[in-house]
């Protein structure tokens, strides 16, 4: 099985062309509509597909031949339990799948408020990354991989994190422009 990193790296050309085909057909679109668009919001538009194609791969496609089993199918609707069994993988990997959890939406977080003032409040932020966890859980139920509560708390978590790094950046962007 490959390493879920080369995986998508693998796939990232494909993943490429894809996010460029849509921003092509954004902006004829735009265009029909006799609206322009900033450059900077193609260029978040481009990252942000890329990186909803990423968050699927990682969801969906990195599973590598996981079979079904009625074991690992039942979903954990108990925070926090298996983290406090130390899973059956071990510890290391619990850990690992914690912190891939947390990474995973960061991004989330960081891109989100770039997009529309409306989405520019902790709790746009929050309630995004609770509905978009909250259906790939449900969805990864129906396809046969693990259901996990703690999945969805830490992918907020990581979505809360991701969003305090563009407070930050706000803050650079504006001392930077201001001449420090």
């Amino acid at each position: 099985m490959q390493l879920p990193i080369l995986n998508i790296l693998n796939k990232l050309p494909y993943m490429i062309i894809c996010s460029l085909s849509i921003c092509i057909v954004l902006n004829i679109v735009l265009l029909y509509r006799k609206k322009k668009c900033k450059l900077y919001k193609y260029i978040l538009t481009f990252i942000f597909i890329i990186y909803i194609q990423i968050v699927y791969e990682v969801s969906f496609g990195i599973s590598g031949g996981v079979t079904y089993s009625l074991e690992r199918h039942k979903p954990n609707l108990i925070p926090f339990a298996d983290l406090v069994r130390g899973y059956e993988m071990g510890i290391k990997n619990m850990l690992k799948q914690v912190v891939l959890n947390v990474i995973l939406y960061c991004p989330l977080g960081f891109l989100l408020p770039l997009f529309s003032d409306k989405l520019k409040k902790i709790t746009a932020v929050i309630l995004v990354s609770l509905f978009t966890s909250l259906i790939i859980e449900v969805l990864q139920y129906y396809v046969g991989r693990s259901t996990d509560i703690d999945d969805i708390i830490f992918n907020i978590c990581g979505a809360t994190i991701g969003y305090y790094f563009y407070l930050i950046f706000i803050k650079c962007i504006v001392w930077f422009t201001n001449d420090g």
